[in-house]
């Protein structure tokens, strides 16, 4: 588990070498809609951080997270966690990559 100000580059290509982490998580009550909030919430962060020159990757697959993420947060158990999202700084390079 990762704590507060921990090195996150060394994370085995979890995180993409990210230097940071936000989980999103909805309240299981909203059910469909909750999620789909959640969605445009993401892609509004997501285009804010671009805008700011950050670049962000929305991973799905960081859900097996929870329980750790849940531990660290004191994230009440009727939120459910719906994806994480890896930032960093964005660097373009000759390829526009």
């Amino acid at each position: 588990m990762w704590l507060p100000g921990e090195d996150l580059s060394n994370d085995g290509g979890v995180l993409f070498g990210a230097p940071a982490v936000a989980f999103l998580f909805a309240h299981r009550g909203l059910g469909l809609y909750g999620a789909l909030d959640a969605g445009v919430f993401l892609q509004s962060l997501m285009l804010s951080a671009h805008a700011r020159g950050l670049g962000t990757c929305a991973q799905g697959a960081l859900g097996v997270w929870a329980a750790p993420v849940r531990a660290l947060f004191d994230v009440a158990p009727d939120y459910r966690l719906l994806v994480g999202v890896s930032i960093a700084l964005l660097i373009i390079t000759a390829l526009g990559v």
